[in-house]
């Protein structure tokens, strides 16, 4: 009875194992920085240019022959773009108060965006030329934790009564309308002829009088292939992009810094802005 019962065991284990064999599922991680930026519909004024982040995360794949196969993956990836805005534009001062007005002088406002997020992708692979691997699909993306930091230059010489330069600290689903940074100074300035003070560090919403939602939109998906080349049988390093198919940036946010509406209200975006990433990284597979 023992050794029947162990011979049952042993044959269930065989072909448990072949089983799993025949399914070719195998594990792996990847980690490595990002470089990315925003496809826009830029102003001659606006310029998306490259920032830089990083991504780890682990996935699993289903081999259907030795040459082909699937990958699913979790990974934590940090992606954004470096923005300026450089030519007229206005200031709004004296934000927390009745008495807002509003002056156009030359804007000069240079931001880097980082954009933290849970990504899904799912790709289809074919081996080839032994240590080469070639593979594309699609993802899908939660946004986790979306931030911003730069300067907003304002005036000219011609104008040094209301020449200014503030620090920009953005949180873009943590921060309020009219929100200043704690650390934040007081800097006092003569604007043609009114006295009016500016924060030296404010929030993404600062020039906001209600809130509106955030500017970064909190799902993003698109397409994304690339290769590996694999240094020995596990070890790899590999070269990958990111189109994005949504707007990324939320329209009912994105206002224009070069001018207002005649009765003093913002002029709202309609643009499409969709993520185009690279990442770079150095992987394993089990």
């Amino acid at each position: 009875m023992l050794r029947s019962s162990i011979l049952l065991i042993a044959l269930f284990t065989l072909i448990s194992a072949s089983t799993v064999k025949a399914q070719g599922l195998n594990f792996g991680i990847r980690a490595g920085l990002n470089y990315g930026t925003f496809l826009g519909n830029e102003t001659p004024e606006e310029d998306y240019n490259l920032a830089s982040g990083f991504h780890f995360g682990i996935n699993v794949g289903y081999e259907i022959n030795d040459l082909f196969f699937l990958r699913g993956e979790i990974l934590y990836t940090q992606q954004g773009t470096g923005y300026d805005y450089n030519g007229d534009g206005y200031y709004i001062f004296n934000v927390p108060t009745d008495n807002r007005f509003v002056i156009q002088d030359s804007t000069n406002l240079s931001l880097e965006i980082s954009n933290a997020y849970v990504s899904f992708p799912l790709t289809a692979h074919v081996s080839a030329l032994e240590k080469w691997e070639f593979h594309a699909g699609g993802y899908v993306s939660f946004l986790v934790s979306p931030i911003g930091a730069g300067t907003w230059r304002f005036g000219s010489r011609e104008n040094p009564d209301h020449l200014f330069e503030q620090g920009l600290n953005y949180s873009y689903r943590g921060d309020g309308p009219g929100e200043i940074n704690n650390f934040a100074n007081e800097i006092l300035l003569i604007a043609d002829g009114q006295n009016a003070s500016v924060p030296s560090l404010v929030g993404a919403y600062y020039l906001f009088q209600e809130d509106r939602g955030s500017l970064i939109n909190r799902i993003d998906y698109g397409l994304t292939g690339g290769v590996s080349y694999f240094l020995n049988r596990g070890l790899y390093v590999g070269l990958k992009g990111w189109y994005g198919l949504k707007d990324v940036t939320n329209n009912n946010v994105d206002y224009s810094y070069r001018r207002l509406n005649p009765d003093g209200s913002f002029i709202f975006s309609d643009d499409f802005d969709r993520n185009l990433n690279i990442d770079i990284s150095l992987g394993f597979k089990f």
